[in-house]
């Protein structure tokens, strides 16, 4: 990505750990999984993480407070944008 826009271009990726069809569906079952495909992203060029969850408010692991956004900011340093809600 970066190599195609040059590097003063922002590369925002809107990306989802879930599936309307499937709402349990995760790419990163846990944060070190997660953490392995954000950081492909990252090294394809990927300036902020637009992450979209069936429900912003709701953590995306157990035991956290964290939502899907701000697992990605934690695990990537990278500036987030949070959205999500579907009943």
């Amino acid at each position: 990505m970066r190599a195609a826009v040059g590097p003063d271009y922002p590369v925002i990726i809107r990306l989802s750990q879930w599936k309307q069809q499937d709402f349990t569906a995760q790419p990163g079952r846990d944060p070190e999984a997660m953490e392995e495909w954000l950081m492909a992203v990252v090294d394809a060029g990927a300036d902020i993480f637009h992450c979209s969850q069936r429900r912003f408010w709701e953590p995306e692991f157990e035991g956290s407070d964290l939502n899907f956004a701000g697992w990605a900011k934690k695990l990537t340093g990278k500036p987030t944008i949070t959205v999500g809600s579907s009943a």
